[in-house]
């Protein structure tokens, strides 16, 4: 398990504000985490691209994908930010990221839309009681009906992020552009 983290004492955004603040420290961080822990050691300069594609309304996840030529690696990022707290109490927000290579984040993507598709009916009948779970390695789905909203709880690591499917859906469109640009 590949994770970066990151300690800072800033009050969590809501709304517009966390989305842009979301993708702005991911993007910032995630370059970091990139070097360090995908693309690892190199003597000479190494190009990468890296774009956050979606942050979700409460700031709590950001998606970002990642590509380098020079080391046939492409793949989805998914940034963690949510509030922790240390032994003597006090509360700050980390950062963690989730690496999907490319071929897990298709097979990722595949199975959010294929358990929504499947369960879409169940799901409409009875909004916020009906629910549905699954796991994709180590990372657990709870997908629900909100007013008229597919919500998706992420939990990995510790974190329990939430991700409206309107932005699941615009980072599946954004990768599946990003990887045809290969």
């Amino acid at each position: 398990m590949l994770t970066n983290s990151a300690i800072a004492q800033i009050a969590a955004n809501v709304g517009a504000l966390a989305k842009e603040y979301s993708k702005e420290v991911s993007l910032y961080r995630a370059k970091a985490f990139i070097m360090h822990h995908v693309l690892g050691q190199t003597n000479d300069a190494l190009k990468f691209d890296v774009d956050p594609l979606v942050a979700s309304n409460s700031g709590e996840l950001t998606t970002l994908v990642y590509k380098c030529d020079a080391r046939s690696k492409v793949g989805l990022l998914l940034g963690f930010n949510g509030a922790r707290w240390n032994e003597a109490g006090v509360i700050y927000q980390e950062f963690t990221f989730k690496d999907l290579p490319i071929n897990e984040a298709k097979e990722f993507c595949e199975k959010v839309e294929i358990a929504l598709k499947v369960n879409s009916d169940y799901l409409d009948k009875d909004h916020d009681n009906n629910n549905i779970f699954f796991s994709y390695n180590d990372i657990s789905i709870l997908m629900y009906m909100s007013g008229t909203s597919t919500k998706l709880r992420v939990f990995w690591n510790g974190y329990d992020a939430e991700w409206e499917y309107s932005s699941f859906n615009k980072t599946v469109k954004r990768l599946k552009k990003e990887i045809s640009k290969m």
